[in-house]
């Protein structure tokens, strides 16, 4: 819902910038190099105030909070930024001038969900931080499919994160069958508790790439010590 929000306030009149000025950090786990994912150039970016109670669900506001509250041990981190002067500014009711680049794409985790923050994940920490509703960036808003020959490509993965909900505290990994045909491998990661229930966190590994709805309509998950329903699951890249 976040996402949808995110797009619809998004003033479309604001200055369009170019692609060649994004800093396509993403994370780890989409590697730049790999061209089936996404690249600034899929995006029309315009440099406006971005309202914050769209980056995320509230559980990724939440841990953005404690990120920074981490971060802000360090005077200088990596040399390269003094971000308690930086907070300073904050705090005296100042923006920061060097926008932030945050690309209006779903970014699932087996804990949250957000957009993707391309640059800029410790100035959106201190604004959340600082009970700031807006932040200066550059906002990309994803250009047609059709555009782009390789973003069937795009969507598709093989690392994801399945959760199995209203699991035994005490499962195991043996107690789990996970059948899909192109199915590589699979772990158990932890059981913990999410809104009341117990719910097994587990990362899945496909053969070859694909894309999630296709997988998650094949999966089959069960187990020897409970009954597992498709309304039990839940499933995202990773």
């Amino acid at each position: 819902m976040f996402l949808e929000y995110a797009k619809k306030s998004l003033d479309l009149s604001s200055p369009v910038v170019s692609p060649s000025v994004i800093c396509w950090d993403m994370e780890d786990a989409y590697n730049y190099d790999n061209d089936t994912q996404m690249r600034p150039e899929e995006f029309t970016w315009y440099k406006t105030d971005f309202d914050l109670s769209n980056l995320g669900d509230a559980a990724f506001l939440k841990h953005m909070i404690s990120f920074i509250e981490r971060e802000m041990d360090f005077e200088n981190l990596n040399g390269e930024e003094d971000w308690e002067e930086i907070w300073d500014e904050l705090e005296k009711g100042r923006d920061i001038h060097s926008p932030v680049h945050i690309a209006l794409a779903y970014q699932p985790h087996y804990d949250h969900e957000r957009v993707f923050i391309a640059d800029g994940w410790h100035r959106i920490g201190m604004y959340l931080r600082a009970g700031r509703k807006t932040i200066p960036a550059f906002v990309g808003l994803p250009k047609p499919l059709s555009d782009f020959s390789m973003r069937g490509e795009a969507l598709k993965h093989q690392h994801f994160i399945l959760q199995v909900f209203n699991v035994p505290p005490h499962i195991k990994e043996a107690d789990l069958s996970i059948e899909f045909e192109q199915m590589d491998s699979f772990e158990l990661m932890d059981v913990a508790k999410e809104k009341g229930v117990n719910v097994a966190n587990l990362t899945l590994v496909t053969s070859a790439p694909i894309e999630r709805d296709d997988l998650f309509n094949q999966l089959k998950v069960s187990s020897k010590v409970h009954n597992v329903g498709k309304e039990n699951l839940k499933l995202a890249p990773w």
